[in-house]
């Protein structure tokens, strides 16, 4: 964990603090992604659902950050994350409050085919 606070908190348009987390909510609305045409996509240029999305993401933000005056090149993401296997019936699912943060440091770009490589 040493390697983690050594790196400083992130400080940009999103979060302008200094804290590693605030417990602020931030969210947003977003348009319906079509499933079939994600794995379209997918196929047309040889990557997973997970590293299309994320390249996607890292695009998205970067043009948010640079509308913003932000020219941040990377940023550390927090994703939840469960060792918890997936039952193969619905049904028996069970919400638990069972996870942990998996961190990832993600390098903002505006070029498509770099965020698919980056990914």
């Amino acid at each position: 964990m040493k390697w983690y606070y050594k790196r400083g908190p992130d400080v940009n348009c999103i979060k302008p603090h200094l804290e590693y987390m605030s417990g602020k909510p931030v969210a947003a609305k977003s348009r319906e992604i079509s499933v079939l045409k994600t794995k379209a996509l997918c196929k047309k240029y040889g990557v997973t659902m997970n590293d299309l999305m994320l390249a996607v993401i890292t695009k998205v933000l970067k043009k948010h950050f640079v509308e913003k005056g932000d020219e941040q090149e990377e940023i550390t993401l927090a994703i939840p994350y469960t060792f918890n296997s997936i039952p193969t019936n619905p049904r028996d699912y069970v919400f638990y409050n069972n996870f942990t943060s998996l961190t990832l440091f993600v390098k903002l770009t505006s070029n498509f085919q770099e965020a698919l490589k980056n990914a």
